[in-house]
Parts: C-alpha cells; structure tokens; sequence
C-alpha cells in the first residue's frame, strides 16, 4: 500500500469519525431539548430512547478494538524477543537496545491508556450532565454508594432507575 493510499484510507476513517460525532452531538442536543421542553420537543425523547445504549456501544466496541490491537503489539514483542533469546548470545549493548525499546513500547501504551481513561471519563462526564439533567438529582450515576441509595419511594437513584422511554 502506498504512503498516499495509507493517507487517504486514515483521512476517510477520520470524516467517519467526524461524521459520527457531528450526529451524536445532533442526538444528544435533541435529547436536551426534549427535556428542556417536553411539550414541544418531547418526540425527540421517543426517537432517541436508545441511543445512550448506542453511543456506549461504540465507545465500548471501539475501546476493544484499541486493547487487542495493544495485546497483539505486545505478543508480537514477546514472540520477537522469545526468538531473540533462542538465536542471539546477550551482550550489554543488545540487552541495553532491547530494555530500552521495551520502555518506548510501555511509554506508547501507557500513553495510549492514558488516551483511552480520559476519552472514557469524558464520556461518563457528559452522559452524568444527561443523568442529572433527566433526574434532577445531584447524585453520580456511577458512583456505587449514590446507586445504592433509595429516594423514598423504595425506587433506586442510579443508572437502572434512568428511563427514556
């Protein structure tokens, strides 16, 4: 595959992912609208019911799809070194190359991890905003003691007490 190829291929994935996101923030705003003024925008509420369940989904499935790639990177690494002891004596220049070429690889990952909480804690952060707004709570949605807790009615405050429907 050629440079310009490759190019192209990440500039279209990139325009799907904008794509994407252009709709959700559509949705979402919609969603907001609905509640804001029911009478008016309330059908916004019925048409998007499911579409928390289905942001979260691709945020799930795209977060996977980031891990297995990292754990085939890190298999292949392990098989290149596993051959690497096989074939090679070790001498102080080849274990110095190869322990810092395993720091760049965990700095990489633990970057990209870094990359993937705070995508992650973003995403909660605005679905709580939804949370809140919806329920007219303060609690957090995914805080465990704040799930555990009934208002009264002997209904629970949390995610599972959360209906669009």
């Amino acid at each position: 595959m050629s440079t310009l190829q490759a190019d192209k291929a990440i500039a279209e994935e990139l325009r799907s992912k904008v794509d994407q996101s252009v709709q959700d923030t559509i949705i979402a705003t919609r969603i907001m609208d609905g509640f804001r003024n029911p009478q008016q925008n309330g059908a916004y509420l019925k048409n998007h019911a499911n579409f928390p369940i289905e942001f979260f989904s691709r945020a799930t499935n795209e977060i996977r799809q980031k891990l297995q790639w990292y754990k085939t990177t890190i298999e292949q690494i392990e098989r290149r070194l596993a051959s690497a002891q096989n074939t090679v004596q070790y001498n102080p220049q080849a274990i110095t190359a190869t322990l810092q070429a395993q720091n760049s690889t965990f700095i990489a990952l633990a970057g990209k991890t870094a990359e993937l909480d705070a995508e992650l804690q973003r995403i909660k952060a605005v679905y709580r905003e939804l949370w809140r707004t919806h329920t007219g709570s303060a609690r957090d949605p995914f805080n465990e003691v704040d799930r555990r807790v009934e208002d009264g009615s002997g209904m629970m405050n949390g995610i599972g007490s959360l209906n669009l429907g």
